[in-house]
């Protein structure tokens, strides 16, 4: 026998016995293999006594549960089994997505003829599988899952089958892929086809599935896309690609298997690293946490009550006992057994909040096992003095209660203390109940699951558009600056919109228009319980969470879809369909996808044309539309915007999370609408007020019909029930409709501006227009969504209030010069704040400065100075001309902005230079006004505006224009620039 025989042999000794017994105890000689050695034994075991089979079978059923219960959320109605299964290969058929299927293969190792004699031997797993392929036609629209399950290292995965659309691999290749962040019903049948498409175009190398997913959701899209070079003949993906993805999944989940009964079952954490808070995946509602002396079980249930939110209430629990657990752990090891059990029996729950304080929750504790039961009742009307979390701390009471109830020896810890230390009145809490007459856009409704833009469709269309624009003779190399608008606008944002028409011109129109609005109402529910639960989170978990940065993420990706999915809307109501497919997730992403296209591109045509964008376009040698935005700065300060839109929502949640709650009553008066009213009227043939009402009246006459989330009611109901409820004319209730109203188009895109998604403040939108028309076989009818429409007199009155609304009338027009005035004052306030600090004094609105009136000088009226400040440490005086630019103005209009600022006579600089050099001959006057001492000053003007989402032109000011989140640092850099120059003049 060879040298590397005996080496073998020796190793296997080694793994089988790994334990030695020594004067100092048990050595374990090879830590690292035990799960070897243990499979080694079983295996052993398995022969001596003849029982392989049996034991492939247990492993069997137990794997089956596992793997299904990973799988099941994909499929619509779970998973069934198929006849030809066996213990070895079993075979779960289950539809997805309404028209696709999932072939889930679990081959499990055999303990049959497993060899004792040695360690180091191929796992056995039934191979074949291809015959069962496509047995029922369905393969185009079959994926098929191959899981193979060992129970020990070595294992390797066979497909038995070319097929398209097939991954195989181990089971916990799958778990990491379906626990990753942003998944979805559809990841695997994207990641599916993706993987075909690249095998298409290049031979594919690699060692596992998990590999290859993680190099396909690396980098800014889900795709297997390497780079803008010509497309490789051969990719590489290498080995351990996906170590850094599973250990990031990994420490997220952090798997662990509990017993229940005489079962064992997988539990996964709920809130990452924050807490041992972990949800049990099996049947009934169980959460438990591990704590330094004790374990937790919560289990939540409602037989009378399926409406109740057990999950929540479960959870809620969990994390309540887990922080008592932490921070007073005597009353938990006061109990009779360090596994503390609580079960949560919903005994009614009503759809509006309407229960007593005193009676909400009540517990029992039960004598012999010491196990507390909570029984829950509809919950309480939240008053206007009562915290945020009054219910969470009437949770947390009972739960004190009940442990100091069943505790086997006193405890001093007084209650109220406890509670008080545990849960102060404020934000931190877990339970948040909706209330539909309170806040009707937060109520869950009926709604899907809201859906956002999926890169890997878009990174599909991407690809599809390099070979379109290769067809029309696209060669690869730059497209000159004097083209780009052209290609852009007669290539590409058509051949996204005629393939947007086709798609949609085969969906059935009532049954896509249903699809469509709710899936709005989906994404606005979403955003509006982020923002309503974020402060909360926060203050339950912590800043350091990773729950901040994935709601500034969320909030940008839903920003970007919801303009897609508000523009497919826009676009079906003038554009009714008739076809009769059934709107699929598959679809819908493909729509989001189109539209988002058009969007992005029409917008960015737009930006160059306006001169806004210096953005380059060519053709990649990988054949795809390139744009090279490295160096624009419209487009750098677009996505800093977005960070610090995000950045500014974040930060004020978190001041509201870390302050104490305070009953706060205002003293202002009621808000008067009269004068807003009157100005309204005359623009539009109705006020304010009537908007509001007709709204609200609408709403509750679709509720009142049995609709959620989606009405749906003839306009002679509705014209009929205004003339009687509001005693209004026919014609009043018709002009409301009508200023609500999307009809069909007979050219859609011949509206021009009025209906380009990128144009803001457009007439013709859902977010002003949220009724749709449609001739149904009742008559003339209105489709709306409940939550959009809700939301529609806020939008009314926002872009009435901001300026931004375009008027007809003298009265409206000089109403929104007003509001625009208020709006510059309102900025012109922040400014003074952010330099308040580090400057003094500031004046604002400064048109007098000593003897001199800046209104009458030689003749001239100079105008007044927003802001005069003194900074101390630079001995400057800062003349400051307050700015505000609006985020949501089209490029044109920014371009206009650019002037207005820029160029002419009246420019903001022209205006600032003129203040500028008075000050320069008068700075005696100026130290005296503002009691600067002697001392030689500097005057420094510049231009604050509040985003700076404008290109390099202006570098062409004679005078710094700094975006307002700068203005901080920028004045820091004049003391530092100030002590460098001292320091020259010493040297």
């Amino acid at each position: 026998m060879s040298s590397g025989d005996d080496e073998l042999r020796v190793d296997d000794a080694i793994i089988a016995t790994p334990f030695i017994r020594t004067s100092r105890g048990v050595v374990v000689a090879a830590p690292f293999e035990l799960m070897a050695t243990l499979r080694h034994l079983i295996g052993v075991e398995a022969v001596n006594h003849s029982c392989g089979s049996t034991l492939t079978k247990a492993a069997s059923a137990f794997a089956a549960r596992v793997v299904t219960n990973l799988f099941e959320v994909i499929c619509d109605d779970g998973l069934e089994e198929a006849e030809h299964s066996s213990s070895q290969l079993r075979l779960f058929k289950g539809r997805f997505d309404t028209d696709k299927f999932l072939d889930l293969w679990i081959r499990v190792e055999s303990f049959d003829n497993y060899d004792p004699t040695t360690i180091d031997q191929e796992p056995v797993v039934q191979r074949g599988g291809s015959e069962l392929a496509n047995v029922d036609g369905t393969g185009d629209r079959t994926l098929v899952v191959d899981v193979v399950w060992s129970h020990g290292a070595g294992a390797h995965s066979f497909t038995g089958t070319d097929e398209n659309l097939h991954l195989t691999g181990l089971y916990p290749e799958f778990e990491t892929i379906l626990h990753s962040p942003g998944t979805h019903q559809l990841t695997l049948w994207y990641f599916a086809q993706a993987l075909d498409r690249a095998r298409s175009r290049a031979l594919m190398m690699m060692t596992s599935t998990e590999d290859a997913y993680a190099f396909y959701d690396s980098g800014s899209e889900q795709s297997f896309y390497a780079s803008d070079d010509s497309s490789p003949t051969a990719i590489f993906i290498a080995p351990g690609d996906g170590e850094e993805l599973r250990r990031t999944v990994a420490e997220r989940i952090g798997k662990t298997y509990v017993h229940r009964g005489r079962r064992t079952y997988e539990a996964v954490l709920v809130h990452g690293g924050a807490t041992t808070v972990r949800q049990v995946v099996g049947p009934g509602c169980v959460y438990f946490a591990e704590l330094p002396h004790a374990r937790v079980w919560v289990e939540s249930s409602s037989p009378s009550a399926p409406n109740a939110p057990v999950d929540e209430l479960a959870e809620a629990a969990c994390f309540w006992l887990y922080k008592l657990g932490m921070e007073f752990s005597e009353l938990l090891e006061a109990q009779q057994s360090d596994e503390i059990k609580v079960g949560i029996e919903v005994t009614g729950w009503d759809v509006q909040p309407g229960g007593s304080q005193d009676s909400w929750i009540e517990y029992q504790v039960s004598d012999t096992e010491g196990v507390l039961t909570l029984k829950v009742a509809t919950p309480p009307v939240i008053e206007s003095g009562d915290p945020p979390n009054a219910l969470d701390r009437l949770l947390v009471s009972a739960l004190i209660k009940a442990l100091k109830a069943s505790a086997t020896a006193p405890t001093a810890a007084d209650s109220v203390v406890l509670l008080n230390s545990l849960t102060p009145p404020g934000q931190c809490r877990m339970l948040h109940v909706a209330d539909q007459n309170a806040d009707p856009v937060t109520w869950p409704g009926q709604l899907p699951a809201p859906r956002r833009a999926v890169s890997a469709v878009v990174a599909t269309l991407l690809d599809d558009l390099g070979s379109h624009l290769k067809e029309r003779g696209r060669i690869a190399g730059p497209i000159s600056d004097d083209r780009r608008t052209k290609v852009l606008n007669t290539e590409v944002v058509p051949y996204f919109g005629d393939r947007l028409a086709a798609h949609l011109a085969e969906q059935d129109d009532s049954e896509l228009l249903r699809h469509l609005i709710l899936a709005n109402e989906a994404l606005l529910r979403e955003g509006h319980v982020e923002h309503k639960t974020f402060a909360s989170r926060v203050a339950c978990f912590g800043r350091q969470s990773d729950i901040v940065e994935r709601f500034s993420k969320n909030m940008t990706e839903s920003a970007n879809t919801a303009v897609s999915s508000r523009f497919l809307i826009e676009y079906v109501s003038g554009n009714p369909t008739a076809g009769a497919s059934t709107v699929t997730a598959e679809s819908y992403d493909m729509m989001v996808a189109l539209a988002s296209e058009v969007t992005n591109k029409g917008f960015l045509s737009e930006a160059i044309h306006a001169e806004i964008s210096t953005a380059t376009v060519s053709i990649l040698p990988s054949g795809r539309l390139g744009i090279a935005r490295d160096d624009d700065r419209w487009v750098t300060s677009l996505h800093s915007f977005l960070l610090s839109h995000a950045s500014t929502a974040v930060e004020s949640i978190m001041r509201t999370a870390q302050s104490e709650h305070q009953k706060v009553e205002s003293q202002d008066e009621e808000f008067d609408l009269t004068p807003h009213d009157r100005v309204a009227t005359i623009e539009f043939g109705f006020s304010f007020s009537d908007l509001s009402d007709f709204i609200g009246k609408l709403l509750d006459l679709s509720s009142t019909k049995g609709q959620n989330d989606v009405g749906k009611l003839t306009v002679a109901m509705v014209r009929d029930h205004f003339v009687a409820e509001f005693q209004w004319e026919i014609e009043k209730a018709d002009r409301i409709l009508d200023a609500l109203s999307m009809a069909p188009e007979e050219d859609f895109w011949k509206l021009g501006a009025k209906v380009h998604p990128w144009r803001y403040n457009r007439d013709r939108s859902y977010l002003r227009r949220p009724l749709i028309r449609r001739m149904t076989k009742e008559g003339d009818a209105v489709i709306f969504g409940h939550r959009n429409t809700f939301l529609t007199p806020m939008h009314w009155y926002g872009q009435y209030d901001s300026g931004r609304l375009k008027a007809t009338t003298p009265e409206m027009k000089k109403a929104l010069s007003e509001a625009i005035n208020r709006k510059g004052e309102q900025f012109e306030n922040q400014v003074e704040a952010a330099i308040a600090g580090i400057c003094y004094p500031v004046r604002r609105r400064v048109w007098k400065i000593g003897k001199y009136d800046l209104r009458k000088i030689d003749g001239l009226n100079l105008g007044d100075i927003d802001l005069v400040g003194y900074h101390t440490p630079s001995r400057t005086v800062l003349l400051i001309e307050a700015k505000s630019l609006q985020a949501s103005r089209t490029p044109s209009e920014l371009r206009n902005e650019i002037t207005n600022i820029l160029e002419g006579p009246h420019s903001a600089v022209a205006r600032l230079n003129g203040r500028y050099q008075w000050a320069l001959g008068h700075i005696d006057s100026i130290r005296n006004e503002l009691g600067i001492p002697p001392g030689s000053i500097t005057l420094k003007p510049m231009i604050v505006i509040d985003d700076d989402l404008v290109t390099r032109e202006f570098n062409r000011s004679p005078f710094p224009i700094v975006p307002l989140d700068q203005l901080v640092e920028t004045l820091d850099g004049l003391r530092t620039t100030r002590r460098s120059s001292k320091r020259a003049r010493r040297r």
